[in-house]
This record gives C-alpha cells, structure tokens and sequence, in this order.
C-alpha cells in the first residue's frame, strides 16, 4: 500500500484470519467481502469481490520491524503459548498497537 506522499508501506498484509483464533480475538481485520450491485445489458444482479485494502498490514511487533514473514515468525517462535504480544498494525490510515494473546 502506497502512504500519503508516495511512501510505499512495508509490513504483512492479513490475508485470512482462523474463526475464533487469537488474531481474530485480538480484533485484527482480514480483507472485507463487499457485495454491489450491477446493471450489465439488461441484466441486474449482486456480485461480491474481495477489498483487500480493509485487511490490517501488520508493521511490527513487540517493537520490532516486519517487513517480511520470517521476520514475524522469528519473533512468534521465540514465545510459547499464553505469552502475549504487540503488535503495530497499520489500519485506516494510522498505526495502532493491537495485544494478542497467543494460543
């Protein structure tokens, strides 16, 4: 995603979140499904596509940078279940810091 004055942002898109998982407990959103309508020669009908620009992007945790997977993993690994982590997440245009308990 590109920033308000072309700055490109660097960090994990969420793509998927497990039903009732810790990220989807801990409140981090995944790309949202938006349904709209059409009128295409006649024929009118609902169709859905996927917005990826309302998934969270993930930028760091434990203040630590992510800017690829194995950065997140590393970190994640290194803590076993129970402990509780925070992340930077990037979301409606601003960093926000978001607790997960891990499971």
């Amino acid at each position: 995603r590109e920033l308000p004055g072309g700055k490109k942002l660097q960090g994990l898109l969420v793509r998927a979140l497990l039903p009732n998982g810790a990220a989807e407990k801990a409140g981090l959103r995944g790309p949202k499904v938006v349904k709209e309508r059409f009128n295409w020669r006649g024929m009118q009908g609902v169709q859905s596509r996927v917005d990826p620009n309302a998934a969270d992007i993930i930028v760091g945790i434990d203040g630590q940078s992510t800017k690829k997977v194995d950065d997140f993993t590393g970190i994640v690994d290194d803590h076993k279940p129970g402990d509780t982590l925070v992340l930077d997440v990037y979301r409606e245009e601003k960093t926000v810091k978001m607790p997960v308990t891990l499971e």
